[in-house]
C-alpha cells in the first residue's frame, strides 16, 4: 500500500507505461529531439523535427533492438508523473527482451537518478508460460522467436526482420518510383495504411511528403500494391526462421507446437499477410488478440496482480 508501481513496456518506436494507482495507460514515441546536446522536445512533439530544415537540430531513438542506445532520462521524465509522497514510494516493473546484466545497470541507474524506490525486471519469455507455449513477437526493431515447455525456456531467437525493416524498403521503394526521399515517420505511417487497405481488398492511393532533388518537399503518391513487397519480405523471412525453428524439434515436439498453435504478439502481429501466411505454411491454429501491440503490457499487469 506504501509503493506506487509503474509498469514499463518500452519498444523503439513506442513506449507504454501504465500507473497502477491511477489504473492509466500512456503511450508515446521514443523520439528526442536535440539542439547543441540539449533536449528541445520528445514524443509527438518531437516529430516535427523529422522535417526541419535546421541541420543543427537531430533526432534520435534511444532504444533498438531491446537496447538503451543513448540517454532516455527525458522519455522517462516526461512519461512518469513522480509525486514526491511519503507514503507513495515509486517502483517500477521493466520489460526487457532478455536477461541482460549490462541492460539491467542501465535502467537501474536511471531510475536511481529518477528517485525510483525498487526496480524489478521481467523478460518476454517469463510472460509466456505455459505447459507448451510457441510464440512470436514482433516489434519495430526485431522479431523475438521462442519456446517454453512446462514454463521453461527451450529456446529463444532474435532476428533482425520487423517493422523497422519494412519502413527501410518503403523507403527505398517510393524513391525509387518518385525520385523523392521520405521519412521514416512517414515510412511507417505507409506501412500501415497499406496494410490496411490491403486488409479490406483494397489497392488504395497513399500519399505524403518527400524531399525531391532539389530539396524542396513534394507531394508524393503510392499505391499499396507498390508497398505489399516491401511488407511481404520481411513476412517471408519470419515464416522461414519460424519454420527453421520448429524444426530443431524433436519430432514429438513439432506435433505438440503445431497442434497448440502459435501465439503472436507486438505490434506488427497484426499486418497484413503474416497471419495467413503462417496458417498456410505450417497448417497450425495461429493465436493473437485483436490489439496485440498491447499484449506485453496486459500480461505484465495480469504478473503484478498475481
Amino acid at each position: 500500500m506504501f509503493n506506487r508501481w509503474y509498469i514499463i513496456d518500452a519498444g523503439a518506436y513506442q513506449i507504454r507505461i501504465f500507473d497502477e494507482s491511477k489504473d492509466e495507460l500512456i503511450q508515446f514515441q521514443s523520439i528526442i529531439a536535440y539542439k547543441n546536446n540539449e533536449v528541445v522536445s520528445v514524443a509527438s512533439q518531437a516529430t516535427e523535427y523529422v522535417y526541419h530544415r535546421n541541420n543543427s537540430i537531430k533526432v534520435k531513438y534511444p532504444f533498438c533492438e531491446g537496447k538503451i542506445l543513448s540517454d532516455i532520462m527525458p522519455l522517462l521524465k516526461y512519461g512518469l508523473n513522480i509525486e514526491k509522497h511519503i507514503w507513495k514510494r515509486p517502483c517500477v516493473l521493466i520489460c526487457l527482451l532478455n536477461r541482460s546484466q549490462q541492460e539491467e545497470q542501465k535502467w537501474i541507474s536511471y531510475a536511481k537518478e529518477l528517485g525510483i524506490y525498487r526496480v524489478e525486471f521481467i523478460t518476454i519469455a517469463d510472460l509466456m508460460k505455459e505447459h507448451i507455449h510457441f510464440y512470436i513477437h514482433l516489434g519495430h526493431s526485431y522479431t523475438l522467436i521462442g519456446l517454453n515447455i512446462d514454463g521453461k525456456q527451450s529456446f529463444q531467437k532474435v532476428i533482425p526482420f520487423a517493422g523497422y525493416q519494412i519502413d527501410e524498403a518503403i523507403v527505398q521503394t517510393v524513391l525509387k518510383k518518385t525520385k523523392c526521399f521520405i521519412s521514416m515517420e512517414d515510412a511507417r505511417m505507409l506501412k500501415e495504411a497499406c496494410s490496411k487497405s490491403l486488409l479490406k481488398n483494397k489497392n488504395a492511393k497513399l500519399s505524403c511528403f518527400g524531399m525531391n532533388k532539389y530539396n524542396q518537399y513534394e507531394k508524393v503518391q503510392v499505391s499499396s500494391m507498390d508497398l505489399w513487397p516491401c511488407i511481404e519480405a520481411v513476412e517471408k523471412q519470419i515464416i522461414l526462421w519460424t519454420k527453421q525453428m520448429i524444426s530443431t524439434c524433436s519430432l514429438e515436439l513439432q506435433e505438440k507446437i503445431l497442434e497448440n498453435g502459435i501465439y503472436l504478439s507486438g505490434g506488427l502481429a497484426n499486418c497484413f499477410g503474416l497471419q495467413p501466411y503462417l496458417k498456410y505454411e505450417l497448417k497450425c491454429p495461429i493465436i493473437c488478440t485483436n490489439t496485440p501491440q498491447y499484449d506485453i503490457m496486459n500480461k505484465m499487469k495480469e504478473r503484478r496482480n498475481d
